[in-house]
């Protein structure tokens, strides 16, 4: 019983994991990519890094877990227009009669419109929690599947 426990409750998580991805491969589509995973990694606290943003409809996506920073805000600007929101993790409890786990999610407006392309600068506030790992990536909308 245990044995069996010890493979299917892996299976099943890394099962619900590439569910989550959807149909397609749009990872040519992708705008910025960061896995936060180092304290190394920020400056003062923040991560920052800039890149060209084309216009249209995008969506920022997470990768977090349980150790992820609870509270993480992210702002996308230039010169021309500015997006800040603060995503809040949360956790949803699953429980499989034999097992439980959970899923994690943040919590927050993940769209950015932007009307016309234009280099940016993204910026990742933790708030404190550089140990955390969290992976952040921005794409188009159409990632959504």
């Amino acid at each position: 019983m245990i044995r069996y426990l010890l493979v299917s409750v892996p299976v099943i998580v890394v099962a619900i994991f590439l569910i989550s991805f959807g149909p397609g491969d749009y990872s040519n589509d992708v705008l910025f990519h960061v896995t936060l995973a180092d304290p190394a990694q920020y400056s003062r606290g923040v991560y920052v890094d800039e890149f060209t943003m084309p216009a249209g409809k995008h969506m920022l996506r997470f990768v977090p877990n349980g150790d992820s920073p609870q509270d993480l805000t992210v702002t996308v600007s230039s010169p021309a227009f500015s997006f800040t929101e603060q995503f809040s993790l949360h956790g949803t409890k699953h429980d499989m009669g034999i097992s439980e786990y959970y899923t994690w999610e943040y919590i927050g407006n993940s769209e950015i419109n932007v009307s016309s392309e234009q280099q940016v600068r993204i910026t990742i506030n933790p708030h404190g929690n550089v140990m955390g790992p969290v992976s952040v990536s921005l794409g188009p909308s159409h990632m959504d599947g």
